[in-house]
């Protein structure tokens, strides 16, 4: 990721907070409104949960929709159904961050002993002189053209050294930029699976029955009708949701990194963020939908039959008061003090080990 604070070694983290306990709830009551509009009925293996009455949602309704929601919930289910998923949805979680720790503490390590190997090789070569300190000689020979030798001397040495350091912060840039993506497409597609997994069981978990059982349940109804691909079903549109994240990192570092402290542009990320998902929910749903449609558990949706039937009224609606509520918030970021500008603090708090 772009927009993150680096020690000098990988840090491992978790990925979650208590408070994600209290959010899952809601995410629940998402999957649940946009998965029992397209669930198959002629399965009977299948459990299917109580629905939950959807209508037209707009902003005034939502809370009203989200309280009853949950109260039903509660009432049919008990508290096990507003947390059905929720094991498999952790062990997603941790896994992602888990082979996103591996990788990088493997690259980390790998450049570690290159670095090392350089370091020793230049040891060897200590009687020449390096290309930098010839270019301070001559430049230390042209000032004696000027007035004030020592003065001007320090000058162009500040103003030579500031240009090599814009050069290395660029580098560095598009070096981590690379890699942690890369390593953080790889580490989703093999956590996928459980994402996937996690998905089917909010609506499909009969809390009944253990939930080993409702693993091996849906599990074995997955592999059985769609072999392995029904666990990475919907991985595109997920893995597409995740690109838009991360072109949004790569604005938010080239526009404002160069003027802006870590903790602002950490703020202007969220707000943009919240405001991203909220104009893309209808492919965040679908892509919830897709990686649910296998074969007798939710019937195969297309895009363009999701997208017709899709409410736009209430969308256009939220888009159009998420918009306003995030210009209102840019406008209060835009009239804070003037944060000095935070190139260095940005090399800092990445990995200077990777080169």
């Amino acid at each position: 990721m772009l927009i993150e604070k680096y020690d000098e070694k990988p840090k491992f983290e978790i990925g979650f907070s208590p408070l994600y306990f209290i959010s899952y709830p809601l995410y629940n009551i998402q999957c649940r409104s946009i998965l029992q509009k397209y669930l198959n009925h002629y399965d009977t293996s299948v459990a299917y949960n109580d629905f939950i009455n959807v209508n037209n949602l707009n902003i005034k309704t939502y809370i009203i929709y989200i309280v009853n929601s949950l109260h039903q919930i509660y009432k049919d289910e008990g508290l096990k159904g507003l947390y059905n998923g929720v094991i498999p949805m952790l062990a997603h979680i941790v896994s992602k961050r888990s082979i996103y720790y591996l990788l990088e503490n493997i690259h980390y390590s790998l450049l570690k002993r290159m670095r090392k190997e350089k370091k020793r090789e230049s040891q060897e070569k200590k009687g020449s002189m390096s290309n930098y300190e010839n270019r301070l000689i001559y430049e230390k020979e042209d000032t004696n053209n000027f007035i004030g030798d020592v003065i001007n001397f320090n000058i162009v040495k500040h103003m030579n050294f500031v240009k090599e350091e814009n050069n290395c912060v660029k580098k560095k840039y598009f070096h981590l930029s690379f890699y942690h993506t890369l390593y953080e497409y790889i580490s989703s597609i093999l956590s996928y699976p459980l994402l996937n997994i996690s998905t089917k069981m909010i609506i499909f978990q009969n809390n009944s029955k253990s939930l080993l059982q409702n693993l091996r349940n849906i599990i074995h109804l997955t592999y059985a009708y769609d072999g392995v691909y029904g666990f990475f079903r919907g991985i595109n549109n997920f893995l597409i949701i995740q690109s838009l994240d991360k072109l949004l990192n790569c604005f938010l570092y080239k526009t404002f990194s160069n003027r802006c402290s870590y903790d602002k542009v950490l703020t202007i990320k969220v707000v943009l963020s919240t405001c991203l998902n909220t104009i893309i929910a209808p492919y965040i749903q679908y892509s919830i939908l897709n990686r649910s449609q296998s074969y007798g558990l939710c019937k195969d949706t297309t895009f363009n039959q999701f997208f017709r039937n899709f409410h736009w009224k209430s969308h256009l609606s939220n888009v159009s008061v998420g918009l306003a509520v995030a210009g209102v918030q840019l406008i209060i970021i835009a009239l804070m003090p003037k944060d000095t500008p935070k190139n260095d603090e940005v090399v800092h708090k990445e990995k200077d080990e990777y080169f």
